[in-house]
């Protein structure tokens, strides 16, 4: 059965696609990932859930941070990204790092206060307002008492240039055929005031937001497309037939002209930072 419209899909993956992540969106979201990470002070020892883990670039890190008595889980529905990032668990890394495929609205598999931290790295967005709820419930039971849930991802208290792109190129004949609904497969950006609601919903005690953002930088037009693309696992125009995805490309790179800076392209993209305590 098809994912209800307003879901995200998650077999519209590719090798290529994760592959693209790995080399360009990935490496931003761990930047942006070791900020998130400045406000949880993970220590030696610490267990921690890397939720939505993706190529598994965040985790590693945090498993060099919690090694090497600590333990940290990785998990992600896209099979082609847990397999690249299984390639990542190192030899000193071989008893602090695991992942698994898992979503972040069931974690049944682990027991009541298991983890010191969690970790939602460009998560929420992809998930529906329903699934947030769901995802902050389940995470409260799995933290221990005095546990932290770091959240990061693109603000809904913010204009996104790449999907204000994707919403004007869709609407046009002849994708909006297939795109009668340009928000399916668009993130469900959440604001700071619904990530509040939600938090305090689903039984956190506290919770502290700020924004944080740093310019995009790319040499090319074509790593602006694969970033976005790539970040979207299939979702961003994957309902296209193939010779309409090229149409709508050059459409789309057409547009990121206008984020030339002499011999690179720069968009600043906010980022919602926040973190939950238990």
């Amino acid at each position: 059965m098809p994912p209800p419209p307003e879901s995200t899909a998650y077999d519209l993956d590719t090798n290529e696609l994760a592959s693209q992540y790995e080399a360009t969106s990935g490496k931003a979201q761990l930047k942006t990932g070791i900020v998130l990470l400045s406000e949880l002070s993970i220590n030696p020892g610490a267990c921690v859930l890397d939720i939505g883990c993706g190529t598994g670039l965040l985790a590693a890190h945090i498993a060099s941070l919690a090694a090497p008595h600590g333990r940290v889980v990785g998990i992600d529905p896209l099979t082609k990204r847990i397999d690249l990032a299984r390639k990542k668990i190192s030899s000193d890394l071989k008893d602090t790092l695991v992942f698994e495929n898992g979503v972040a609205q069931d974690l049944s598999r682990f027991g009541n206060e298991s983890f010191d931290v969690a970790v939602m790295n460009s998560v929420m967005p992809w998930l529906t307002p329903g699934e947030q709820l769901e995802a902050l419930r389940e995470v409260f039971r799995i933290l221990k008492p005095g546990g932290r849930l770091g959240v990061a991802g693109g603000s809904g208290d913010h204009l996104n240039p790449f999907f204000e792109i994707r919403k004007r190129i869709l609407s046009k004949d002849p994708y909006q055929t297939y795109y009668p609904d340009n928000t399916i497969g668009a993130p469900k950006r959440i604001t700071s005031d619904a990530l509040t609601s939600l938090s305090k919903e689903a039984g956190f005690s506290s919770s502290k937001i700020r924004f944080d953002s740093p310019a995009l930088v790319v040499q090319t037009r074509e790593a602006l497309l694969q970033m976005v693309t790539s970040s979207a696992f299939g979702n961003y125009m994957g309902k296209l037939p193939s010779e309409m995805q090229l149409a709508a490309q050059d459409e789309m790179m057409h547009e990121f002209e206008k984020y030339r800076r002499g011999k690179h392209f720069e968009i600043a993209l906010t980022t919602l930072i926040a973190v939950a305590y238990k």
